[in-house]
């Protein structure tokens, strides 16, 4: 994760690990927006990275981030917090990790056990999430890829055979074909949903793909999967 050019910083004051429930183990960051004036990517880019395994924890509900301070009154800010749920119980107390809000980011940073936290509890295996069963016939295509310049991917799309509920975030995704990577969904697509209005289409379905560190650009190639069905070779306009 690469630190995105700012007139301002991010400064996390604390990473905490709390209890687990059904969407995984609590993690939760206390920060300040210190001299910020903009923000270099979307709110929704907002995201944490365990340095160890490179896994991408993106945040599920991005509350209204906490204004931003002027260095001098930092100290006396009381922080802001944000929420990250660990669904595979990747982070220990004493992980490190990276933090991305919107674009800013603050690299390699202890985190530590919160009073509710429970060792035990944390190591218990996820199930499996299996695949939604389509139909034989299901299909995908995919109309147009277009990168919106602020971290993000605009994914204009049409399936048969897929219902909104069965569109999740697990099997939805873009892969790099020039590294492999895979780059999650923001937003779990909606059938039917309108796109963005730039992007002047009305039919079909619609994403938005997290692309905050700029692995993909206009020209490349990659792949989309939705549900697990995919197509190739699809250009980045």
């Amino acid at each position: 994760m690469q630190r995105a050019p700012s007139s301002g910083r991010l400064e996390v004051e604390k990473i905490i690990l709390g209890g687990r429930g059904l969407q995984g183990t609590r993690i939760e960051v206390r920060y300040r927006l210190i001299d910020v004036k903009e923000f270099p990517a979307h709110p929704m880019t907002t995201s944490i990275v365990d340095d160890q395994s490179r896994q991408l924890i993106q945040i599920s509900k991005l509350p209204m981030l906490v204004a931003p301070v002027p260095a001098e009154k930092a100290a006396s800010t009381p922080p802001g917090k944000l929420y990250f749920w660990d669904q595979e119980g990747i982070i220990k107390p004493g992980s490190k990790i990276s933090v991305m809000v919107a674009g800013l980011a603050s690299l390699h940073l202890p985190v530590e056990a919160g009073p509710d936290y429970d060792p035990a509890a944390a190591q218990v295996a996820e199930a499996v999430i299996e695949k939604p069963k389509l139909p034989a016939d299901a299909t995908l295509k995919v109309h147009q890829v277009k990168d919106s310049g602020n971290g993000l991917l605009n994914v204009w799309f049409s399936t048969t055979g897929v219902d909104a509920i069965t569109a999740g975030a697990e099997h939805t995704y873009v892969i790099n074909q020039k590294t492999g990577e895979k780059l999650p969904v923001l937003r779990v697509p909606r059938i039917g949903l309108l796109a963005p209005k730039h992007l002047e289409h009305t039919d079909g379905s619609f994403m938005v793909i997290n692309n905050q560190g700029r692995q993909v650009k206009r020209g490349d190639h990659i792949t989309v999967v939705v549900v697990g069905l995919e197509q190739p070779d699809v250009l980045v306009e």
